[in-house]
């Protein structure tokens, strides 16, 4: 198996960059059907680490063979393929797929480009000509287009998204260690996007590698415009201090992220709601009922998580700092981590499942299973990690939804949200 921690850093690298939101989408009621089957094949896929050819896939998928379906579990085949490391099988088998979702199709070539272009600058450079192609065929053809945005701003989204393959080949030539040519081609994405912290955070790196002068000072503009990560600013602090060991350095990092912070607060506040709260009962991990009226006069944080969503896994530090951080401050604060969109195929195996992902793990999770996900559907969650606060009146307050591993913005936005409403 391929080394999983270089394949975790490239997967959320890939979710920052190019679904910047940083969650994962789950299927809506048509879908659940699929979903589930899904799941219980690339399980079995999975598990057994056998090479599926698509024929014999087909044998345990069914009857259903609609050239969409065979194409979405070709190309979930493919992830899998891309996480063993084997990215010129996973793009043989998908590189002839024509008729297929934008949405997908897409992460499968990030995929094999992240977990592959390590050791393959070949690949990579195959892959990202047929990424460009497929988005050239939806400027087209706008099969993906959603309903609700104008065609001009779906093509300027596509164009904007085309033009960020610059970073998949830095990312790949930082990886071989030609720091110089990831460089060079990073570069070329900030001068047109520096919204993106993921591509700021290589590109900091990268100047600081090639021995660039400018980087302290990159640091700051990055920090002062919110697009930071932490990552960031130990890397700004590691270099201030080494210029000025005497350097007040939380004072500088606050006066640099003051204005950022008004702003990010203002936000916050600007997406508050006032919305009766679903009538939610759920379990915990030792099978105890769980009310959520029994917290009335808490503010309650919920946490729609699964072990599958990666960007929910890759938010845990963060938010568990937070809890630990806030609860210390506030005896009424509450945090619940609700389990969710699971399919496994009975409730006895969803527990194992979670169990066996919590053991080892540095962090406690106060857990509550939605084994049917009908709490998520009783708060119209459609993608996950999403964050609901409930304040103390029982009234749902707020709803966010994505990947935050930063601690301090997490910290900034439940603590603005706890405060305004205790």
């Amino acid at each position: 198996m391929y080394n999983m921690c270089y394949s975790l850093r490239c997967f959320l690298f890939v979710v920052s960059c190019f679904f910047t939101i940083g969650a994962f989408a789950v299927p809506n009621t048509n879908k659940d059907k699929l979903f589930d089957s899904t799941e219980l094949i690339l399980k079995k896929i999975y598990d057994t680490k056998k090479q599926v050819q698509l024929d014999s896939l087909w044998n345990l998928i069914g009857d259903d063979k609609n050239a969409v379906l065979r194409n979405a579990y070709t190309e979930q085949e493919a992830i899998f393929l891309s996480f063993e490391g084997k990215g010129r099988q996973a793009f043989a088998l998908v590189k002839n797929i024509g008729d297929s979702s934008i949405r997908q199709l897409p992460f499968v070539y990030e995929m094999i480009v992240m977990v592959s272009g390590k050791d393959d600058l070949e690949l990579v450079g195959e892959v990202i000509e047929k990424r460009k192609l497929l988005y050239m065929q939806e400027i087209v053809y706008l099969r993906e287009k959603p309903k609700n945005i104008p065609v001009e701003k779906y093509i300027n989204r596509l164009n904007n998204e085309k033009d960020r393959f610059d970073i998949l080949l830095a990312v790949s030539y930082d990886s071989k260690g030609e720091y110089d040519k990831a460089l060079y081609y990073v570069s070329k994405e900030i001068k047109k996007n520096r919204k993106i912290p993921a591509g700021n955070e290589l590109y900091s790196k990268l100047l600081e590698q090639n021995g660039d002068s400018s980087v302290q000072l990159q640091l700051e503009g990055f920090v002062k415009d919110g697009a930071y990560t932490q990552s960031m600013v130990e890397q700004l602090k590691r270099i201030s201090l080494a210029k000025n060991p005497n350097m007040d350095f939380d004072t500088y990092y606050e006066k640099l992220n003051a204005v950022n912070a008004e702003k990010e607060k203002k936000a916050v506040l600007a997406k508050m709601i006032d919305q009766p709260t679903p009538d939610i009962v759920l379990k915990d991990m030792d099978g105890r009922t769980v009310k959520l009226a029994d917290y009335k006069g808490k503010v309650v944080v919920l946490d729609f998580w699964a072990t599958w969503c990666m960007p929910c896994i890759a938010s845990f530090p963060a938010m568990t700092k937070v809890r630990d951080t806030l609860t210390s401050k506030e005896k009424d604060v509450v945090f619940l981590f609700v389990h969710t969109f699971d399919n496994s195929p009975d409730e006895k195996s969803a527990l194992k499942k979670v169990n066996d992902f919590l053991s080892g793990k540095p962090y406690k999770l106060d857990v509550l299973m939605d084994y049917k996900s009908n709490a998520s559907k009783s708060f119209g969650i459609s993608a996950i990690p999403t964050r609901i606060i409930v304040d103390p009146k029982g009234n749902t307050r707020y709803k966010s939804t994505g990947m935050e591993t930063d601690y301090k913005k997490a910290y900034e936005e439940i603590q603005t949200v706890t405060k305004y409403i205790m």
